[in-house]
């Protein structure tokens, strides 16, 4: 849940919730030492990407993924196995790595654990929101380096994972993103999947995210006034 939403308030008690379940649980069959470190340097790293620190959380994504693999490098990162728990970490260490301007490896890890999703259709509902964060982010990959084939492409990606399993997690930002992508290669279509990714923000009640993606809209591209 910390990964899909930003909420730092929860992150915090679960911080302090964990400290104390470790400090007092006396029965160490219930604590795998190797995932009790990895779950505390995750939550150190998502602190640490929330604060704007991206190198730091790339360093300590990177120590909690030796806890387990030793010789771990991120140059590497197709050659290991991980668990259910590691694929995540793998994923917030792609984001870090976009956000340190490492854009080509980011892709690389990010598309990785697109490799290792679980596309089945009985899937769990966190599986499925996996993906769709995994299809926003690398199409956010591409306009960051200008790639805006890559960008439509991912974009559209999930759009189809988001309609054809019924879940609107992101697809505001997935159709603005298509559109911002589009407009930026000439193709005036675009501005009409802006539209529908402010007017998917006004119907979900996220009228804040709405006003900004409106405003960045209407000063880059001249987006008609009247959008919702």
């Amino acid at each position: 849940d910390l990964i899909f939403n930003y909420d730092l308030d929860k992150l915090n008690n679960l911080e302090a919730d964990f400290s104390k379940f470790t400090q007092y649980e006396s029965d160490s069959e219930l604590v795998n030492i190797v995932i009790e470190s990895q779950f505390k340097l995750v939550l150190q790293g998502i602190s640490e990407h929330y604060s704007g620190e991206p190198m730091l959380s790339k360093q300590t994504f990177i120590k909690a993924l030796r806890e387990s693999n030793k010789n771990f490098d991120i140059i590497n990162h197709r050659h290991y196995k991980y668990t259910f728990f590691e694929t995540r970490i793998l994923f917030l260490l792609g984001v870090s790595l976009s956000e340190n301007n490492e854009s080509a490896l980011s892709d690389s890890m990010l598309i990785h654990c697109l490799d290792m999703a679980n596309f089945d259709p009985q899937s769990t509902f966190t599986e499925k929101l996996m993906i769709i964060k995994l299809y926003f982010n690398l199409s956010y990959n591409g306009h960051l380096v200008d790639d805006q084939e890559m960008a439509i492409s991912y974009a559209e990606k999930g759009i189809e994972f988001c309609l054809n399993n019924h879940i609107n997690y992101l697809l505001p930002g997935l159709f603005y993103r298509k559109g911002v992508a589009m407009m930026s290669l000439h193709d005036f279509e675009g501005i009409q999947h802006i539209k529908t990714g402010i007017q998917l923000l006004r119907i979900c009640n996220q009228n804040d995210l709405a006003n900004q993606y409106e405003k960045i809209a209407r000063e880059l591209y001249n987006l008609n006034e009247h959008t919702s």
